[in-house]
């Protein structure tokens, strides 16, 4: 009786747990739309509320040791450039960001902790793809822009003279609209996948969730088509182009696809990077350049300019006429320094040699696999965007989140990573393509 007591309590409290993950998702979709601080303090709650929820489970913690040191260089990055090494001019902005830091790593990891614990993979999966895809629907219709996004394809990549016409569907920005559109593909993507191909779930062909999520993904590439931001586009092409071939390998053939994957995101980036420092050479590399220049004369080569977020440069924060800073790792460079630097090529090194070795060493599944996939295009994204850790994206937080889950799931050993496939194999002849870790 006691037993049965405890078992409705833990799943009472996985509820609530998933509804407030639901919850908080929703407002940080809004806040694009309606940057309202009231809004983003339900983020706060849920931040402190999954906290306390994971270490105060009455069952023993088991917190994975790799993912728990890259969480601290990030951390440690958040709190020597957020609350310490503070420029005295731009005290109020760099404490914000701090801030805002700090809880995008204690929502990315606790969420992350808790899903692995509970083994809630499927259910995460899937509230963060109805959530996002509803969410997308209703902008759509509500900002209904008719054969737009077929009328100015063009445009995207115009040569010359033409000048993209770009919507933004009441969002902050056409960027955020670009990057939430992209986070409902990408799983759109892989809960097709995942649970939805080979009729693991739904039996008949065509299946009324099969429908939705092909309609909603069509409205999602068009939304996206419309706000022409190059890069959420060529990130989507390569996670599409590559993820399936890629995750049908996952236990064999590792080494060829591997290669052949790497060498194809590292092609299509280079050339990618190259059309837009030949389209937008005076908006795109002299921009860089000139941040750059700004940063070796102005700043502290070892702390840097101060940590704002990578809008300081294009609203000029530190008054130094700085300008719009399109890539991530020269964002971290001149606002922290050479040391802050260090601090995030370290742990992205990290994960990167962690999940080849995993991956050749035959211990990922093949949904830990597109994760692999979106982590490498991701960090490549760089390059090009500064958005790959931005508190206030549902896409930045989302991926950390997932990358940190496969951290979690990795497996010691190809004994353990046995045990998981009978156990995969033993839900997909049920008709579920549930993956969790079998004790």
């Amino acid at each position: 009786m006691i037993k049965l007591k405890q078992n409705l309590q833990s799943i009472v409290l996985e509820n609530i747990v998933l509804i407030f993950y639901g919850i908080a998702l929703v407002s940080m979709c809004i806040f694009l739309q309606v940057p309202s601080p009231v809004i983003n303090y339900i983020r706060y709650f849920y931040c402190l509320f999954i906290f306390a929820v994971v270490l105060f489970r009455k069952k023993k913690i088991s917190i994975n040791k790799v993912a728990l040191f890259i969480v601290g260089c990030f951390l440690l990055h958040t709190l020597l450039f957020g609350f310490i090494f503070i420029p005295s001019s731009l005290h109020s902005g760099v404490i914000d960001n701090g801030k805002e830091m700090f809880m995008f790593w204690v929502f990315a990891f606790f969420t992350a902790q808790y899903v692995y614990e509970t083994k809630k993979t499927k259910e995460f999966l899937l509230i963060t793809y109805f959530v996002l895809s509803f969410f997308i629907d209703i902008v759509y219709f509500t900002h209904f822009n008719g054969i737009a996004p077929i009328k100015f394809l063009p445009n995207i990549f115009g040569i010359g003279d033409t000048v993209r016409v770009r919507f933004d569907f009441g969002f902050v920005s056409n960027n955020a609209a670009a990057y939430m559109c992209l986070m409902v593909f990408i799983f759109t993507v892989i809960v097709w996948r995942e649970y939805l191909s080979n009729n693991h779930v739904f039996t008949r062909a065509w299946s009324i969730p099969k429908i939705y999520m092909f309609i909603s993904g069509t409205i999602t590439v068009l939304m996206m088509l419309s706000t022409q931001t190059r890069a959420a586009l060529m990130l989507a092409l390569g996670f599409w182009l590559v993820s399936k071939y890629f995750s049908n390998y996952a236990n064999k053939r590792r080494k060829k696809s591997f290669t052949a994957f790497f060498l194809l995101i590292v092609v299509c980036i280079v050339a990618f990077y190259g059309y837009f420092v030949y389209t937008d050479g005076d908006s795109r590399s002299v921009y860089l350049t000139w941040n750059v220049s700004v940063f070796l004369q102005y700043g502290n080569l070892l702390t840097g300019l101060g940590y704002e977020p990578f809008s300081a440069f294009l609203n000029d924060s530190y008054g130094l006429m700085t300008a719009p800073m399109d890539n991530y790792y020269l964002y971290i460079l001149c606002s922290t320094g050479y040391l802050g630097l260090i601090l995030i090529i370290i742990p992205i090194l990290l994960i990167l040699f962690y999940f080849i070795y995993a991956y050749f060493q035959k211990r990922t599944s093949k949904l830990q696999a597109q994760f692999i996939i979106l982590f490498i295009v991701v960090i490549m994204m760089g390059f090009t965007e500064s958005n790959i850790v931005y508190s206030f994206s549902p896409y930045s937080v989302l991926c950390w989140t997932c990358f940190l889950l496969v951290i979690m799931g990795i497996k010691k050993d190809k004994k353990q990573l046995q045990s998981y496939s009978v156990c995969y194999k033993h839900y997909e002849d049920r008709g579920v393509g549930i993956i969790e870790e079998s004790k």
